[in-house]
């Protein structure tokens, strides 16, 4: 509610023009955008699983996981592991 707040208009016509415009909702635009950033952290720092799933807005490390592995086909665990072994 927030952002549709910040330019004056109705929650669901701003999820239904970013629909309409990206072909994606609010929150898939939103958990792409944070687990691209959590993939930039797992892979270029040394930070624990749990500090970067807050620092992406995940308060849940296994919801982060999960997210994480859908979108990335692998655990951000596994990610980092096979960064390291190259």
């Amino acid at each position: 509610m927030g952002v549709s707040n910040n330019i004056h208009v109705s929650p669901n016509y701003l999820s239904a023009l970013i629909k309409k415009e990206t072909g994606a909702s609010f929150v898939d635009l939103l958990t792409k955008k944070r687990i691209e950033t959590a993939r930039e952290l797992v892979l270029g720092s040394a930070m624990k699983m749990r500090e970067i799933a807050e620092r992406c807005g995940y308060s849940d490390q296994h919801y982060f996981s999960y997210c994480f592995k859908k979108y990335c086909g692998m655990s951000p665990n596994a990610m980092r592991q096979e960064k390291e072994s190259l």
